[in-house]
């Protein structure tokens, strides 16, 4: 050892307050960088678009002139002003029209840009909510978001779009984590059994006729027992699309419906106490008095 060494000094350990203040320093100094280059960013990407609204403002200016020779002169306006506010995606273009002609062309570029936004360039309080309302019905149906949904102002809007999203919804994804009630889901499993039963009579114990519908598109009307009526008819006469003759009369359904106007549900259609077929064998009205 050397005389210095009682000396030498010792390092400790820096405190974690220490630490803390440097580490936050550091994310406080990346954050400014990171908020700077945003803010640049967007005052470019905001530059570069007032100047292409104002290029293409300009070369419409110009080229409008031209429509006061065509043989349409106002569709020749709406035509190129539609154009150049759609090739930039510029609602404002729009206002260049007028009145109707204007919203259309405001409403068109909002849909094509998804953005609601556009729709304030409408001067009609009523259409712009329309036009808004639109713009996020599509947005609802793009990202399959029912979130969308809940900002439309519209009650009758609203309630369409959550009703017909929650079913695709249902369909793609279920309701787990989806936001979509847990009854579509419970109809879109009664569905998807019905459906894959391939039996018509499943489809029509569903409880929504929209589903029956869309289920008997699947599985087609269907004709178990092959006489001639399909399962949703014999469903409607209350005959069984299991027998050919559901009432036991010694009629076939098909004939006693098509050919004799009887009721294939019941033995005895005029209740005299002879069967349809007795009276029809022996030459009398099934259906009254009287012979046929």
């Amino acid at each position: 050892m050397n005389g210095f060494d009682e000396y030498a000094p010792t390092r400790g350990p820096i405190p974690w307050k220490t630490i803390a203040i440097i580490g936050g320093t550091i994310i406080l100094i990346v954050l400014i960088i990171l908020g700077a280059r945003w803010l640049i960013s967007s005052k470019t990407e905001a530059g570069q678009q007032a100047a292409a609204i104002e290029r293409v403002s300009s070369e419409l200016d110009r080229t409008l002139l031209d429509c006061n020779t065509a043989e349409d002169p106002e569709q020749c306006r709406v035509d190129k002003v539609e154009a150049g506010a759609s090739s930039i995606g510029a609602a404002e273009i729009c206002n260049k029209l007028s009145d109707d002609t204007s919203i259309t062309c405001v409403w068109q570029v909002a849909l094509e840009q998804l953005d609601p936004k556009d729709c304030e360039n409408i001067n009609d309080d009523e259409k712009q909510e329309k036009c808004s309302d639109s713009v996020y019905r599509a947005l609802a149906t793009k990202d399959q978001n029912l979130s969308w949904c809940e900002k439309i102002i519209s009650d009758v809007t609203r309630t369409r779009c959550v009703n017909t999203l929650s079913e695709e919804i249902a369909k793609t994804k279920g309701c787990t984590e989806t936001g979509v009630d847990q009854t579509v889901c419970d109809r879109q499993t009664a569905l998807n059994t019905a459906v894959a039963s391939g039996d018509p009579a499943q489809c029509l114990v569903l409880t929504n006729n929209g589903d029956q519908v869309n289920c008997l598109d699947v599985v087609g009307v269907g004709d178990k027992d092959h006489d001639g009526l399909s399962a949703s008819t014999e469903s409607k006469l209350g005959t069984s699309d299991e027998s050919t003759d559901s009432d036991g009369d010694g009629l076939s359904d098909y004939d006693e419906y098509h050919k004799y106007k009887t009721d294939p549900a019941k033995s005895d259609t005029d209740g005299d106490g002879y069967s349809d077929k007795v009276e029809i064998d022996g030459g009398y009205n099934p259906l009254g008095e009287g012979r046929l």
